[in-house]
């Protein structure tokens, strides 16, 4: 890294910084130096930036206990001289303090507080207010005196000290009416106007911050939470190190509590929230949360009541209206929809304090003609003599048309009213659900109450653009419900479903976006459908047309970066498309992980990862690339591990040290723990294709702890059933090879239960049931082995059946037909075991796979007697199996190899195979 790295290069930056720094913590003194140096990689300023922090930190350790002891009083801070403590605030006290020199000043000494770490790693942002204030100069907001840091290495702000009381209790303890309430309101909007004008936000906009003095003059205090506007070419930053801890949530926007980024219409929304406690005494939510966690479920998901509704009854007249509007258009959920600056709000209150029509309610000819009339009442009351006798005349032939429109009026309402419903359902509502725990099927039920709604409006108005894509939305968004393709989310696991539903979404788009003419939203719609739609074919067996499909996706994005390459959003689409493409080659049909695709799934990996670290190249922090590049290596590894298990174990560990990069609070997220539990499951399946038995039991137990507590919160996940099912077979796997017969037994028995539910969700889904039969089948082996014919027999039949089904479809991939070559030849139920058959799906699995992946073929024609082709093949095979190197183990399929070459020889030479070939 270069040496010009600075706090502008971006929140990751910061969030860089408070992980090291946090990391740097439990290292031992004498060694942070050195630990710190190696985690900057040659980044020279953020190394600068963590020593400083740290030093900060170690200074506030030494004096702490000195510090908390003392008192305060009379203390120098500057030319400030503390006389009292006056308040607590979100980053530190307030003092009461008075100048010592030429002239008698006083001023509130904003002093950080909290423990050292804290304040250490808050001197950077209460050195960005100190700067952002002293920006600041206006009547209006308090001004910036002096600031520094103390002898103790705390951090310190001289502001001007307002001697006042909040404006909500100047506004009832004077009992002003609504016109002199909206005119002090317009000051504290010019004030904030103001700050914006200079790119400063203020954030933190509460009754708490606004003073109004005895003359009646409101103050803007604590810019503590302030943000710099972007300049052009900056790097948009969003809020870190904890930023999101100092905001109120009574009065915090629904996107900055969601840690989204901030604009002035975080700031309009505050604004709303204090007009409407102004005019009504009360706040938006306060009938609905009385707790910190229900108010902000209420900020995101709760549409506030109208002022008029909730005010006492001898204001309801007088709010319903144009305040109503003024409030309620700032309140929006969707930054979109609020006023596009403070300025208009302000506009906005002046217009009705004016009597002129406001932009928050719709500009009608009744309401225009009724602000008119409000004032100018004389001159139309003499006009409206004269025009009434004509107006009376022409009463009679109106009535009729006015009935006609009021019908007319009366279904576009009814149209609007439903497609708002449907919409609310289908968009705020479902996005403020998706979080919670256990959602899929409410979120299920909600996309598809929506679409209800949305086809019968589609049905009457076919024509409606924006009505298509609103319906083609919702399609693609019960399809990822549905199935959701790998790092896209969990899903209820219906693919046969989901293909409904993606297809429907399809044929809306594609006519929009027909030979790549549509703009850029649709042929994004169009390449997500695409995305979604591949898998779920892949999950049906239908291999050929999934990829096909996933390529139509690929294309797209790919050409949506191309217009713009350096777009971190659109590098991370393309990186996911490629990723996608990558899964589905890896495993055609669904199911296991097919090592002969190694080649093309390198080659989509590699490039999945020049996207995700051309998004990292701008945002080093940014979770979901980071995320796209470890499911990469998992699956890279995935595929090398047969061949060549310590090569494919090194990918894995590739893709956790990935995963470690993460902020901690994605790591410790629902999303982080599955992405943990999937790498430490593909670490312990490459342990034991190296036979390292012992030792890949415990990455394969921090999976099944992790997978098992998310099944117990969320239990219709089908997506996270799959997961814990594949780790419940590769421990019943390594349980078989250590001579553990009944916790192997347990563990394929818990795994066909949850295979059977899957299947029982969609019997459509081929690869839950290929994945069932195999378990089954080695389920009866082990049954078998213990004397218990009875309960085998079972087992076997049910595998035979199914994996004979699977691999006599005309589709059948080479996964399918080499599981059914197997089972029909070491089925313990010698009455099912059929050898001819085994061969022709083995010799059909190595034409499909170009003479590389049928591994069953040379054990099918030694059982069919033809040893001679049976040694040919075995040694084809070990080519693509190297030996390993000098005292390591052979991986799991070579030494299957070895052993097959061992007992041919047996069969040539005797004429017999030996006992247990077939075990």
């Amino acid at each position: 890294m270069s040496d010009s790295a600075s706090p502008e290069s971006g929140s990751g930056y910061w969030r860089q910084v408070e992980e090291i720094f946090h990391q740097a913590l439990d290292v031992a003194a004498d060694a942070r130096t050195a630990f710190v140096r190696e985690r900057c990689g040659g980044d020279a300023a953020m190394e600068r930036e963590i020593q400083g922090i740290l030093a900060g930190y170690e200074a506030q350790d030494r004096i702490s206990a000195l510090h908390a002891a003392r008192s305060l009083e009379g203390a120098r801070f500057g030319a400030f001289e503390i006389v009292r403590k006056i308040g607590e605030g979100g980053m530190g006290a307030v003092y009461l303090a008075r100048r010592h020199g030429d002239f008698e000043q006083r001023a509130a000494i904003k002093l950080m507080s909290g423990s050292p770490a804290a304040a250490a790693l808050m001197a950077e942002r209460f050195h960005q207010e100190r700067q952002i204030l002293a920006g600041l100069e206006h009547p209006n907001i308090a001004r910036v005196l002096d600031g520094g840091v103390t002898n103790y290495g705390q951090p310190y702000l001289a502001m001007e000290y307002v001697e006042g009381v909040r404006i909500d209790e100047y506004c009832e303890s004077r009992s002003l009416s609504i016109p002199l309430r909206l005119e002090l309101f317009r000051k504290i909007c010019a004030a904030v106007h103001f700050a914006h004008q200079h790119l400063v936000i203020h954030r933190d906009l509460k009754p708490g911050n606004i003073l109004v003095n005895q003359q009646g003059e409101p103050k803007l205090l604590d810019f503590g939470i302030a943000k710099v506007l972007e300049a052009p070419g900056d790097t948009p930053e969003t809020v870190t190190m904890g930023a999101s801890l100092l905001l109120t949530p009574q009065y915090a926007s629904p996107e900055q509590i969601q840690g989204l980024s901030c604009t002035v219409a975080s700031d309009v929304y505050s604004l709303g929230v204090i007009l409407y406690e102004l005019l009504t005494g009360t706040g938006p939510y306060s009938a609905t949360a009385s707790t910190p966690a229900e108010m902000i479920a209420a900020v995101v998901t709760t549409e506030a009541q109208r002022p008029s509704v909730t005010a006492p009854e001898s204001l309801k007249a007088r709010l319903r209206g144009d305040l109503d509007g003024i409030v309620m258009k700032a309140l929006a959920k969707k930054p979109e929809e609020r006023y596009g600056s403070v300025e208009q709000l302000s506009e906005d209150v002046r217009r009705h304090l004016e009597g002129l029509p406001v932009m928050a309610v719709e500009g009608t000819r009744l309401y225009v003609a009724r602000k008119f009339v409000r004032r100018h009442w004389v001159g139309v009351g003499a006009a409206a003599l004269i025009m009434f006798s004509l107006i009376a005349g022409l009463a009679g032939t109106l009535w009729q048309a006015r009935v006609a429109d009021r019908q007319r009026a009366l279904a576009e309402q009814r149209f609007s009213d439903a497609r708002k419903l449907a919409n609310y359902l289908l968009f705020p509502l479902f996005d403020a659900v998706q979080p919670l725990a256990g959602s899929l099927p409410v979120r299920a039920d909600m996309a598809g109450q929506s679409l209800q709604y949305l086809d019968r409006l589609s049905a009457a108005k076919s024509n409606d653009r924006a009505l298509r894509l609103e319906l083609a939305e919702g399609y693609l968004r019960l399809g990822t419900i549905l199935v959701a393709p790998s790092g896209y989310g969990d899903s209820l696991g219906s693919p046969s479903q989901a293909i409904e539903s993606d297809r429907k979404a399809l044929a809306l788009l594609e006519p929009l976006g027909k030979g790549g003419n549509g703009d850029e939203q649709i042929r994004r719609d169009l390449a997500r459908g695409y995305l979604l739609l591949g898998p779920a074919l892949n999950q049906l067996g239908n291999s050929r047309e999934g990829i096909a499909t996933l390529n139509r996706a690929v294309a797209i994005y790919d050409q949506l970066l191309a217009l713009k390459p350096q777009d971190a959003g659109r590098l991370v689409d393309s990186g996911r498309a490629w990723q996608t493409l990558m899964d589905v080659a890896s495993s055609p049909g669904g199911g296991f992980l097919d090592f002969n695709a190694k080649d093309e799934v390198m080659a989509d990996g590699n490039k999945a990862i020049a996207r995700f670290e051309g998004a990292l190249a701008s945002f080093p922090s940014e979770s979901p690339a980071l995320l796209g590049i470890a499911r990469v290596y998992v699956t890279q590894g995935g595929v090398q591990t047969p061949v060549d298990p310590l090569q494919g174990l090194a990918t894995i560990r590739k893709g956790l040290d990935t995963f470690h990069r993460l902020p901690a609070v994605v790591q410790s997220s629902p999303e982080g723990l599955v992405e943990e539990a999937r790498l430490e499951s593909a670490v312990g399946l490459a342990q034991y294709r190296m036979g390292q038995y012992k030792e890949a039991l415990g990455p394969l137990e921090r999976a099944r702890e992790i997978l098992d507590g998310l099944a117990a919160s969320d239990p219709k996940n089908s997506t996270n059933a799959s997961r814990r099912a594949n780790v419940y077979k590769t421990r019943a796997a390594i349980d078989f090879y250590l001579n553990r017969k009944q916790e192997a037994l347990a563990d394929y028995r818990r795994t066909i239960e949850i295979y059977d539910g899957l299947v029982a969700i969609d019997p459509s889904r081929i690869s839950s049931r290929m994945i069932r039969a195999v378990c089954e089948g080695e389920g009866a082996k082990i049954l078998a082995g213990q004397g218990r014919m009875d309960e085998a027999a079972p087992y076997a039949k049910a595998s035979i059946d199914d994996l004979e089904n699977l691999a006599d479809r005309p589709e059948a991939t080479v996964q399918y037909l080499n599981e059914a070559a197997i089972v029909l030849m070491v089925t313990p139920v010698l009455s099912l075991r059929d050898y001819p058959r085994a061969l022709r799906y083995a010799l059909r699995a190595d034409e499909l796979s170009n003479g590389r992946g049928s591994v069953y073929l040379p054990m099918a024609y030694a059982n069919n007697g033809e040893a001679a082709k049976a040694l040919d093949v075995v040694e084809r095979f070990m080519t693509m199996f190297p030996a390993p190197p000098p005292g390591q183990k052979p991986s799991e399929a070579r030494q299957n190899l070895e052993n097959e070459r061992r007992d041919i020889g047996i069969l040539i030479k005797t004429g017999h195979l030996p006992p247990g070939f077939n075990q």
